[in-house]
């Protein structure tokens, strides 16, 4: 992997509008892809106080002639995204996943244990829960 220039650090445009340095994009980045599949991508978004990234619909591979031709026999769920216009595999299409839901009144906390409320009556739940 090349050294990253602090100087002139590249720039996801998706990311752009996250209010954060471009180091700090790249480092988010880069743990998105060191720790794919590992179960650490909820919480990270919850503590950078990125929930709304979760609404953002997630495409597999495109969809093109190349794809339908090594793929002929699979049966594929596919959307256009609306930013490229390109077609791309639907991953959750079809599944429980294919709508996400994250409200940023609610979900950036858990809900305090009903055990623990009926124990302390001074606790109060988090809003929405």
């Amino acid at each position: 992997m090349p050294h990253l220039k602090l100087d002139a650090v590249p720039v996801d445009p998706r990311y752009t509008a996250d209010g954060i340095t471009p180091i700090i994009a790249e480092i988010r980045r880069e743990r998105r892809v060191e720790l794919f599949m590992e179960g650490f991508r909820y919480n990270d978004l919850r503590r950078w106080k990125q929930g709304k990234k979760m609404l953002i619909p997630t495409l597999g591979i495109r969809w093109d002639a190349a794809a339908i031709a090594r793929y002929a026999k699979a049966n594929v769920q596919t959307s256009v995204d609306p930013v490229s216009k390109n077609t791309y595999v639907d991953v959750y299409k079809g599944t429980d996943w294919a709508n996400p839901v994250f409200d940023e009144a609610k979900h950036y906390l858990w809900p305090v244990p009903l055990n623990n409320l009926a124990q302390n009556p001074a606790l109060k739940q988090n809003p929405g829960w």
